[in-house]
């Protein structure tokens, strides 16, 4: 029963980066603004959309590796996944350095930043999972 809970969890946690991800590669150019004013220094529009749609493509293929991962044998076991869990986890830091705790241009979103930094709490404890540290094991008895 725990695998089911864990794997609803895992999923909930990543479809944010999958959206995010589909968002970004169909239409690479909708944030081009966004990202040259929260850069530290200048963009044109192609690289922007070009640094926008190798982040939407890292997204979905981190995002299918963790699945792939935890559909397999119902774990999270891999060093794909640990790895992919890292490279989310500093992509959602970074994101929200640039677009929402910016201190080069002195911006503060407070629900952005709140909201990224419970999703990298959520990441956390999927990297905890993959490394087989599962925080929620030793509270849940296993039946």
């Amino acid at each position: 029963m725990r695998v089911h809970f864990e794997r609803i969890g895992v999923f909930a946690s990543l479809l944010m980066f999958l959206i995010s991800g589909i968002s970004h590669i169909s239409n690479p150019f909708s944030d081009v603004g966004r990202l040259s004013k929260a850069f530290p220094f200048a963009l044109n529009d192609n690289q922007a959309a070009f640094i926008i749609f190798l982040a939407g493509l890292a997204e979905i293929v981190a995002v299918i590796l963790i699945m792939c991962d935890l559909f397999d044998d119902g774990k999270l076991n891999t060093s794909k996944s640990v790895y992919a869990y890292i490279f989310l986890i500093f992509f959602t830091i970074t994101v929200t350095i640039l677009f929402y705790a910016n201190p080069f241009t002195g911006v503060f979103k407070q629900t952005g930043t709140l909201s990224n930094i419970t999703t990298t709490g959520a990441l956390l404890v999927g990297l905890s999972l993959a490394l087989g540290n599962s925080p929620v094991a030793s509270f849940v008895p296993i039946a």
